[in-house]
């Protein structure tokens, strides 16, 4: 009577089964079977690597719940080889007991086991051992690479949504955008920075946009789901707002005796580092400044949040009153009640006193050529500076060459010299850093803001009047740093800007070479007339010169680029 058996082929990944393997195992085993007079009763071909258990190798299942239903059915399970069974010494074992148990016998045509003998426990752990210390040594160079390729800034894996992979070589990928996906990331972290919508309102709005890739997945029991146009799921999104690749950085995660590590990846960020870091601390809650929902300014009350009451010093709301047959804009105080005043009176009182704030021509060129002349020592600072962080790259260049001779000759090992390298390429990447920041500076192109700001300084009248509310409230807090009393028929501040102070003073003022009514009025200031003023700037002004360069041009800066 022919002995009735079961065929197993099993490959470890697509590229096999595709080359045909699972076909050489089955014309292999099917030959052995013809030549010893076996009866196939069943096949079944596995394309799970034989690492994983029974609920990942959904086809070992199922041949053992078919036996197990039909025992008397079966005698023997064969395959290849013994590696093509398991890899694992320890499901080796325990499928064999299950098998044994039910009456069958499993074997390899190629070095087959007596299973009637003393031995067999230690071939099966010699033949399946074998194959599984080969898979920890693959698993360990696997990661030993992983972990290099990550260290070097460039990512082995599957890219995470809103980028692709680029093969350039049959061994390295790199990250590159995706056109279709990076714009919907990048406005996703940019809405989240803002603190105004929550993590999960966002999710909602932006999930159905950020669909999966299209390809398949099998589940593990055999099931395969079309992965096609399905959302992005609530996990995966938030792991998304943690991903450091999205900012530039690639993370290398801690391996035996080595931390965790952050490094400067090659690929290009789809958003900023401050942009990543508010994400971060809106998504911890450690958010200190959140942005206040308030009403939209009406125009007929754009001053509301910059009055307070002379009375009372609280501060002065608006309202429109019904009368008349129209509506009335009114300013009132809802504390102590003593202060009603029509809205276009009192705005009209402002635009007038803020137009009163002019400059003399002798203040502003005299402002002028002290900006110019602080921003000139700025210049050749920061090319000092330059200069000096150069030399230090350098010096790192001649390092990495060094090391890679050293290395080459045989003086270092690889521990050794990937170890100057990694400290190298770091302390490379934060002085490009530096050199990048002092080469780019924000005020570049002084003399055309300057003289916009200047052209704006003199038309306030005309922009308060005129300009949308939201120009006129930032000209209004950029002046006003405090808020402002309004007794009905004039207007009176604690405080202006203080660079605006020194921009409106009176020029005349200045000369003064006794006590004088401004404490910031210098006497080494030569008189107008005597000697050219530019010359004496280093002396003369040092109220103005003992601030930076960058709070001295701030107002005008604010002014200009907010209008």
């Amino acid at each position: 009577m022919k002995k009735k058996v079961i065929l197993y082929c099993r490959v470890s990944s697509d590229e096999q089964a595709e080359n045909t393997s699972l076909d050489f195992q089955e014309d292999s085993l099917r030959r052995y079977c013809a030549r010893n007079e076996y009866e196939v009763v069943a096949v079944y071909r596995e394309d799970y690597s034989a690492k994983h258990y029974d609920l990942k190798r959904p086809e070992m299942r199922r041949m053992y719940d078919f036996c197990k239903s039909n025992k008397a059915q079966v005698d023997k399970i064969l395959f290849l080889r013994w590696d093509r069974y398991s890899r694992n010494v320890g499901f080796a074992f325990e499928y064999q007991r299950k098998f044994s148990n039910l009456g069958i016998e499993i074997n390899a045509i190629e070095s087959p086991i007596d299973f009637g003998g003393t031995e067999w426990p230690m071939l099966l752990s010699v033949y399946c051992g074998a194959a599984h210390t080969e898979d920890n040594k693959i698993s360990k160079r696997t990661k030993d690479g992983i972990r290099a390729t990550l260290k070097a800034g460039r990512f082995p894996q599957k890219a995470p949504i809103g980028y692709l992979n680029n093969r350039v070589s049959p061994s390295e990928t790199h990250l590159i955008k995706d056109p279709e996906y990076a714009p919907i990331v990048e406005e996703v972290f940019r809405e989240l920075a803002k603190g105004i919508d929550s993590v999960e309102v966002l999710r909602i709005k932006y999930s159905p946009l950020l669909l999966r890739r299209k390809g398949k997945h099998n589940d593990g029991r055999g099931i395969v789901k079309d992965t096609t146009n399905h959302p992005i799921s609530k996990g995966a999104f938030y792991r998304m707002l943690r991903n450091r690749i999205y900012c530039g950085e690639i993370v290398v995660p801690a391996y035996k005796d080595e931390p965790e590590q952050i490094v400067q990846g090659e690929h290009e960020p789809i958003i900023d580092k401050a942009t990543f870091n508010t994400v971060q601390d809106v998504i911890d809650g450690r958010t200190r400044c959140k942005p206040k929902l308030r009403k939209t300014d009406k125009p007929e009350l754009f001053l509301r949040r910059y009055l307070v009451c002379p009375y009372c010093g609280y501060g002065i709301t608006g309202a429109f009153s019904t009368g008349n047959g129209g509506k009335y804009a009114y300013y009132n105080c809802c504390h102590c009640k003593k202060v009603k005043i029509r809205a276009e009176k009192a705005n009209d009182a402002f635009a007038e006193y803020v137009g009163t704030l002019k400059p003399t021509p002798e203040a502003r060129e005299l402002y002028r050529l002290i900006v110019n002349d602080l921003s000139q020592q700025g210049k050749d600072a920061r090319k000092a500076e330059c200069d000096n962080l150069q030399t230090q790259l350098n010096a790192i260049e001649t390092k990495i060459a060094n090391a890679d001779d050293k290395y080459l000759e045989g003086a270092l090992n690889i521990e050794q010299y990937q170890r100057i390298c990694d400290k190298c390429k770091k302390d490379k990447m934060q002085i490009e850093d530096r050199i990048a920041m002092l080469r780019n500076p924000q005020n570049a192109q002084l003399e055309p803001k300057m003289k916009y700001a200047y052209s704006l300084i003199d038309n306030l009248l005309g922009y308060i009047k005129n300009a949308p509310v939201d120009v006129r409230c930032h000209l209004i807090g950029s002046i006003f740093p405090e808020k402002i009393e309004f007794d009905g028929s004039a207007y009176r501040t604690k405080k202006l800007n203080e660079v605006v102070e020194l921009i409106f003073q009176n020029y005349r003022e200045l000369e003064k070479e006794e006590q004088g009514v401004n404490c910031f009025t210098s006497r080494s200031v030569p008189r107008a007339g005597v000697e050219p003023a530019q010359p004496s700037l280093a002396k003369g002004f040092s109220y103005i010169r003992c601030r930076s360069f960058s709070v001295c041009l701030d107002y005008v800066l604010t002014v200009s680029i907010r209008t």
